[in-house]
């Protein structure tokens, strides 16, 4: 192939997958703005609300800031707005994890079929799911956080943005209108943050698959390109032409993105035998292709193969790693422990390649501790594999057993009889009145997100008392270790749903609980 006709597949290929970045960013970017709206809407709703209330109490008089923080006024809209705003990360990470491993898909698929000669029919001409996952989650910053973090980190500070506006503008006095506006405009600078996340990695990842590709095919090198738009900053504008090995890149140095909002492109290099460098033409490593075609040779743990087939006569089914469960049921997950307790966020993600699950429809979900195996009913909530999970984590490190979270409980117990007088219900009500909902029966229920502590109650009391969720009396008499199994796995769910309001009530009923759970937690790290 002649240099100009290499010249002509860079040019191709490089316009090409600036093109699929740029709609990809163009569509997350639409997506992200209908999430921000109505998360805004619903934000100035409530402070609104709460500045409306103040107003009308004072009268002509001013609103002081101390009227704010009266009757624990300030505390209760913080925590709408972090449930508002943690509601809002979930939708954006979701969403921007669902484009970000598009991209890598579509970049890789356009990559391989604009090669002249490339292998388009191999088994490594489509990129792997799980592999298209991988490029979109890997670290590339020095600062050791990925695309998830920073927009966690973006809806931390946004909060923080958005109390400090309510309790600036009722200091300085303004009317509600203008207080809207200037939450409202607040709301925009958490978009724009979103924004330029989704425009930078979505350039990483543009790059680290289109990287994947070239390998693949047995380039060694690649040429940094700019944006073929003109719109070219100083920093891409002095590595535009120039030339790197593949082996050396660095994102920030010599490969994308170069920094917030860069659009730089990489293309494929190969050196002809007068020494000059063309792009990209399809000559493959003879190296690489043999590594390819290699036979894989794996020798299998025996160990791992007997305890599967175990796990599978016990259960009755197909037994799976977390990896190959359907991403209807990993995806959610993921996107919860994104939002989880940092300590149950590490611990889950430490365990999770070693969890052996069973899908089993039309049954609750259990942890079965003989064969070690999660059996969970595919339409179970996210959390409820984190509360198997933690099951799993008693069984292995005997944390149960070794009966300080017991003892923990006996000691809380004891106290609640003596402060409710042996009236739970009533004392609950009249302490937690907004925690509690209407159960199908009439009956009055704990709201789903304080379950935990339902189930907790039900093993205290035998099963005797039933706040809506709960355990028969013939559960709790299983065994000695029932109630510190249960209240352990219910505290793992609570940390990973991390509902604010929900674990302050834990802490304020189960304060000693609460504390030994944590530090055997912590203990686990």
């Amino acid at each position: 192939m002649s240099k100009r006709n290499a010249e002509y597949w860079a040019d191709r290929l490089s316009r090409q997958n600036q093109r699929i970045g740029d709609k990809t960013v163009e569509e997350l970017e639409t997506r992200l703005r209908q999430y921000y709206r109505a998360a805004s809407a619903d934000i100035t709703k409530e402070a609104e609300g709460l500045y409306n209330k103040l107003l009308a109490e004072a009268g002509d008089q001013p609103v002081r800031p101390n009227d704010l923080y009266r009757l624990d006024r300030m505390y209760h809209l913080q925590s709408k707005i972090h449930k508002r705003l943690r509601e809002l990360g979930g939708q954006e990470i979701e969403a921007t994890g669902n484009k970000l491993r598009e991209v890598a898909e579509l970049v890789d698929k356009n990559t391989i079929s604009g090669l002249p000669d490339a292998a388009k029919n191999s088994p490594w001409a489509v990129l792997p799911r799980e592999q298209a996952e991988a490029i979109a989650n890997r670290i590339w910053c020095a600062d050791g956080e990925n695309w998830s973090d920073r927009i966690w980190k973006n809806k931390a500070a946004l909060q923080q943005r958005l109390e400090k506006g309510m309790v600036d503008g009722i200091i300085r006095g303004v009317k509600t209108d203008e207080l809207t506006k200037t939450l409202m405009a607040d709301m925009g600078v958490g978009y724009r943050e979103a924004s330029r996340i989704a425009r930078t990695e979505t350039t990483h990842v543009q790059a680290e698959a289109e990287a994947a590709a070239l390998e693949r095919e047995g380039y060694e090198r690649y040429r940094f390109v700019n944006a073929t738009d003109g719109r070219t900053c100083d920093e891409c504008g002095r590595l535009n032409g120039k030339t790197f090995r593949a082996s050396e890149r660095r994102p920030g140095v010599n490969f994308p993105p170069i920094h917030p909002n860069c659009r730089g492109r990489i293309v494929a290099v190969v050196t002809f035998e007068d020494g000059t460098e063309a792009q990209p033409v399809s000559r493959r490593s003879a190296e690489a292709h043999r590594k390819l075609e290699e036979p894989v040779q794996y020798e299998g743990d025996i160990t791992d193969k007997l305890k599967r087939k175990v796990q599978e006569t016990v259960t009755g089914g197909t037994v799976q790693g977390f990896d190959a469960l359907p991403p209807e049921i990993r995806t959610p997950f993921k996107a919860g422990l994104e939002n989880a307790d940092e300590d149950v966020r590490t611990v889950i993600t430490a365990t999770l390649p070693f969890v052996s699950v069973h899908l089993t429809a039309g049954k609750n979900s259990q942890y079965l501790r003989g064969v070690d195996v999660v059996e969970l009913n595919p339409k179970s909530e996210p959390s409820t594999l984190a509360h198997e999970l933690f099951h799993r984590l008693d069984d292995k490190n005997g944390i149960s057993k070794a009966g300080a979270l017991q003892k923990a409980l006996d000691r809380d117990f004891r106290r609640l009889k003596v402060e409710s007088g042996g009236n739970f219900l009533g004392y609950l009500m009249d302490r937690y009145p907004d925690i509690w909902t209407r159960a199908p029966k009439g009956n009055w229920a704990l709201k789903r997100e304080y379950r935990g502590i339902s189930d907790i109650f039900s093993g205290l009391t035998k099963g005797k008392l039933k706040l809506g969720y709960h355990h028969d009396a013939a559960y709790w008499s299983r065994s000695k270790y029932s109630i510190p199994r249960e209240a352990w796995a219910q505290f793992g769910r609570m940390l990973y749903e991390n509902d604010p309001e929900a674990l302050s009530v834990l802490h304020d009923l189960f304060p000693r609980f609460t504390e030994c759970a944590t530090i055997a937690l912590k203990e686990l790290i």
